[in-house]
C-alpha cells in the first residue's frame, strides 16, 4: 500500500507536456495585501469555489487533509472532534473573513462545524505568521472566505441516510450588493467508536451565512459579513451528545484616503459554544470581541508599508469554575514589501501584549530572487508563540497560571517553478522553545524544545486535457521530551489527483496516502502508546452539466473499503457515495 501510494504521487509529479502557463491566484493572508501566490515569499494553496465543484470533497476536512503539510485527525466520522495541524503543530490560526475562530477553553477552532456550501474560497499560508497575525500563526494561516456565489439551489443524498440541501440569493446593483446563503445537513452517520454501543453515530448542521458592501463614495466602501452554524451529534461514551454552536460576526470600513494609503478599520466578533452536558458533562462558551486598524501606505509601484493594531478580548462562561475568565490581547505590527525586477525582501515585527502572559514580540525577513522567468527561489526567517489556553492556565487540577507562551524559530527555504507545469519545493525546520505538555501529575508544564522538520513538494500540470496535481510531504517530528514523534503526526503523506472534461462531464479520481503514526490508547491506565497502521484511500467524483444552468454531481469515498483509523479507537467511514442535483442561473 505504501509504495502503490507514493508510486502513484511520482506519476503525478514528474508527468508534463504541454500546458498554458497561467499567473498564480491573488492572496490577501500571506501579507495582509493583495498578492499573487507566485510571489509569496512563502508555501500558499488556494482553493475557489471551481475547485470544490470539480473534486467534490465530502466536507471541509476532508479538502483541507489533500494539501501539502496538512494533517486532519477524526473522531468517529461527520461533526464529531476533528484537529487540525500544519507542519506538524497542532498551533494554526484560522480566519473567518478576517475574525479568528477558535475556543479559547481547547485553543482549537472547530472547522468540524462549518460546511464546505458556505464556504467561497479557501488561502493556506504554511510556515509562522505571527509578526501579522500574533498568537497561534505557528504552523501557518488558513483562511476562509464564506460564500457569495448568486443565486442557486441544491439538494442531495447518499450513504448513512445523509441529506442535504443549500440554497442562496444575491442581489447586486450600481454602488453594492447583498447576499444570502442557508443550508441544512443530516447524517444517520456510523458506530464512532470501535467499543461501547454499536449504533450509529448521527449529525446534523443547519447553517447561514450573509453578505453585503456598499460603496459610499468612490473612496469609501462598507461591507459586513455574518456566519453561524448549529450542530447536532451522538457519540458513544458518557455524554451521548453534544450540541455546538460557531458564530461569525464582521463588519469593515475601506478608505482610499489618498492615491497612496489605504485605510480599513474592522470589527468582529466569533462565539464558540460547545454544550455537552448530557451524560455528567458541561458546558462551554467563548466569546472574543476584536477590532483591527490597518494601513497600507504605497510608496511606488514596487514597495509597500503595512502598519497596524490589532486588539482583542476572549471570555469565557462555562459550568466548570475557572479562576480567571476573560483576557485581553493588544499587539501592533509593522511590515514593509519591497519588489524589485529579481530580488524581493520583505521584513516585518510585532510586539504583543496580553494581560494573562505577559509581552511578546516576534519578527520576520523573508527574500526571494528570479533565477529564470519561471524559477523563483525564496528563503526566510521567522519566530513565532503559541498561546496558553484557559485550560492549560486555569482548569482545575490541570491548569498552570505560571505558563510561558511557546515560542518557535522557523527557517524555510523553497523553489518555485512555471511553464507547462508549476511546481513548488520547501524545506523547513521549526524549533519550538517552552513547549507546553501535560506531566506526570496531570498538570500542564512547559519544558525544553521540540525541533521539527519537514519537505513538501507540489505540482500541477495539463497533458492531453488531463489536469494532474500532486504533492508529498515528508515530516520529521520529534517529541519534545523523549525523541520520539508527536502524536497522530504521520511522517509521510501524498495526495495526487487528475481530472479530465469529455463534453459537459468532468471527472476526477484522487488517491491519498497517509503513513503510519502513533496514538495514545486511553482506556488503560496510564494510557499505552500505540501505533496506527497507514492506509491509502481513493475516491471518485463527476459533474454532469446536463441542461443550462443545472447540473448532477456524484462521488464515491473510499472506493476500496479501506479499513483504517486517524484516531486511535474511533471508526471512519468506509465506501460510501453521494449525489446531488443544484440549479444555479448563469449571471
Amino acid at each position: 500500500m505504501r509504495k502503490n501510494g507514493i508510486l502513484l504521487l511520482a506519476a503525478v509529479l514528474v508527468s508534463a507536456s504541454a500546458a498554458a502557463e497561467t499567473t498564480g491566484p491573488v492572496v490577501v493572508t500571506a501579507t495582509r495585501t493583495p498578492i499573487t501566490a507566485d510571489d509569496a515569499l512563502a508555501s500558499v494553496s488556494v482553493l475557489t469555489r471551481k475547485d470544490f465543484d470539480d473534486r467534490n470533497p465530502a466536507d471541509l476536512s476532508d479538502l483541507l487533509s489533500t494539501l501539502p503539510g496538512v494533517q486532519m485527525d477524526n473522531s468517529g466520522g461527520p461533526g464529531k472532534q476533528t484537529a487540525l495541524s500544519v507542519r506538524g503543530t497542532k498551533r494554526v490560526l484560522v480566519l473567518v473573513d478576517g475574525v479568528r475562530l477558535e475556543s479559547a477553553t481547547t485553543g482549537t477552532p472547530a472547522v468540524q462545524h462549518i460546511p464546505l456550501s458556505r464556504v467561497q474560497r479557501i488561502e493556506v499560508v504554511r510556515g509562522p505568521r505571527s509578526t501579522l497575525y500574533g498568537a497561534d500563526a505557528v504552523g501557518g494561516v488558513i483562511q476562509i472566505f464564506t460564500r457569495d456565489s448568486g443565486s442557486y439551489v441544491t439538494a442531495g443524498a447518499g450513504s448513512n441516510s445523509t441529506r442535504s440541501l443549500d440554497a442562496g440569493v444575491s442581489r447586486r446593483g450600481d454602488r453594492g450588493g447583498v447576499s444570502v446563503n442557508a443550508s441544512t445537513y443530516a447524517t444517520d452517520g456510523f458506530d464512532a467508536q470501535t467499543t461501547g454501543n454499536p449504533d450509529a453515530d448521527g449529525y446534523r448542521n443547519d447553517s447561514v451565512n450573509m453578505q453585503g458592501d456598499y460603496r459610499v463614495t468612490d473612496r469609501v466602501k462598507v461591507s459586513a459579513n455574518a456566519l453561524r452554524t448549529s450542530g447536532h451529534s451522538e457519540f458513544d461514551g458518557l455524554q451521548t451528545q453534544e450540541d455546538s454552536t460557531e458564530q461569525v460576526l464582521g463588519g469593515h470600513l475601506d478608505w482610499q484616503a489618498t492615491q497612496r494609503w489605504h485605510t480599513r478599520l474592522s470589527v468582529g466578533q466569533s462565539l464558540d459554544d460547545s454544550d455537552n452536558r448530557e451524560g455528567g458533562g458541561g458546558r462551554f462558551v467563548t466569546r472574543r470581541n476584536s477590532a483591527s486598524w490597518q494601513n497600507d501606505v504605497y510608496w511606488n509601484a514596487d514597495n509597500v508599508t503595512t502598519l497596524g493594531v490589532d486588539t482583542y478580548r476572549d471570555r469565557v462562561t462555562s459550568t466548570t469554575a475557572y479562576t480567571e475568565t476573560s483576557r485581553r490581547n493588544t499587539g501592533v505590527f509593522l511590515q514593509h514589501q519591497w519588489y524589485g525586477e529579481r530580488t524581493d525582501l520583505l521584513v516585518g515585527g510585532r510586539w504583543d501584549d496580553n494581560e494573562a502572559y505577559g509581552e511578546n514580540t516576534t519578527g520576520q525577513v523573508s527574500g526571494g530572487y528570479r533565477l529564470t522567468d519561471d524559477l523563483r527561489a525564496y528563503a526566510s526567517w521567522a519566530t513565532a508563540f503559541k498561546a496558553p489556553t484557559f485550560n492549560e492556565l486555569y482548569y482545575p487540577g490541570y491548569g498552570n497560571p505560571d505558563l510561558k507562551p511557546q515560542e518557535s524559530e522557523n527557517i524555510e527555504a523553497g523553489l518555485k517553478g512555471g511553464g507547462a507545469v508549476t511546481w513548488t519545493a520547501s524545506v523547513f525546520r521549526n524549533r519550538v522553545d517552552d513547549f507546553i505538555v501535560i506531566g506526570s501529575d496531570g498538570v500542564s508544564r512547559n519544558i525544553d524544545q521540540a525541533d521539527i522538520r519537514g519537505v513538501e513538494l507540489q505540482a500541477a500540470t495539463v497533458v492531453r486535457g488531463f489536469h494532474l496535481q500532486g504533492n508529498l510531504t515528508l515530516l520529521d517530528p520529534p517529541e519534545a521530551q523523549d525523541g520520539d514523534r508527536l502524536y497522530r503526526r504521520a511522517r509521510r503523506t501524498a495526495t495526487a489527483s487528475v481530472g479530465h472534461a469529455i463534453g459537459p462531464v468532468h471527472v476526477t479520481a484522487q488517491a491519498q496516502y497517509v503513513g503510519d503514526r502513533r496514538d495514545l490508547d486511553f482506556s488503560t491506565y496510564p494510557a499505552r502508546a500505540v501505533t496506527l497502521d497507514h492506509y491509502t484511500t481513493l475516491s471518485l467524483s463527476a459533474r454532469w452539466a446536463f441542461l443550462p444552468d443545472w447540473s448532477l454531481t456524484a462521488r464515491v469515498d473510499n472506493l476500496t473499503d479501506a479499513d483504517y483509523q486517524s484516531v486511535y479507537g474511533y471508526n471512519t467511514a468506509g465506501r460510501t457515495v453521494f449525489a446531488s442535483v443544484s440549479w444555479q442561473p448563469s449571471r
